[in-house]
């Protein structure tokens, strides 16, 4: 990875999941994926030593009514 030019950092957006992130490190064409995965993990490892949750989705599903007491409650 190349520092001059320095990485750009920026937040894209904010989802349900979190900040989308933007993460544009510099290097040569030959470094690509060696820079890419490395920065994956940097960013990884920075948030889970922040304490910061893995994304991901929550669900909370209601409890049903069974149905013959369902169907009194609807008459």
């Amino acid at each position: 990875m190349l520092t001059d030019p320095a990485p750009d950092e920026e937040i894209l957006t904010f989802t349900l999941a979190g900040p989308v992130l933007a993460v544009r490190p510099y290097g040569n064409n030959t470094h690509y994926w060696q820079v890419y995965f490395d920065t994956n993990r940097v960013i990884r490892d920075t948030a889970a030593n922040a304490g910061l949750p893995a994304p991901g989705q929550h669900l909370w599903l209601a409890p049903l009514l069974p149905r013959a007491k369902a169907a009194k409650n609807n008459t």
